[in-house]
């Protein structure tokens, strides 16, 4: 089950569809292997590519991902992926990764693994483009 859900998921990266990724995340939220994967996958396709970035938010893969760290908090192969998805989304999925409990997630899973260097940077990543987001956002309204 599990290679073949690992194949499947490289499918998809090649393929460049983050919905049928973020379906499966969702239909096997409890496993943490299929949350690993899926968040890996979905990692690749939001890397330096803002199209993928908005598929994957309207896909529901930031509520998804967000998830994934909820449920499985002490695992740091989930916390890492799903953190550097959310640094990876570009400033139009921020507002959408704080009402999706992304804040928290990125300060619980920093706090769960004090110890992890990829860890703390990609938290830190992911708090950075939310903190340039708001600071754009004073200065527009000042």
């Amino acid at each position: 089950m599990l290679k073949r859900f690992k194949t499947a998921m490289q499918r998809l990266v090649q393929e460049g569809n983050p919905s049928v990724i973020i379906q499966m995340m969702t239909r096997h939220s409890s496993n943490k292997d299929s949350q690993q994967y899926g968040c890996g996958a979905l990692c690749i396709l939001a890397a330096s590519h803002a199209e993928n970035q908005t598929r994957i938010a309207s896909a529901g893969g930031i509520e998804a991902v967000v998830k994934a760290m909820q449920t499985h908090p002490q695992c740091v192969v989930v916390a890492l992926r799903a953190l550097r998805i959310l640094a990876a989304s570009h400033a139009e999925n921020q507002t959408r990764i704080a009402s999706a409990g992304g804040i928290e997630a990125v300060v619980k899973a920093m706090q769960t693994h004090p110890q992890s260097v990829e860890v703390q940077g990609a938290g830190c990543g992911a708090l950075k483009l939310r903190m340039l987001e708001l600071t754009m956002k004073l200065r527009i309204q000042r």
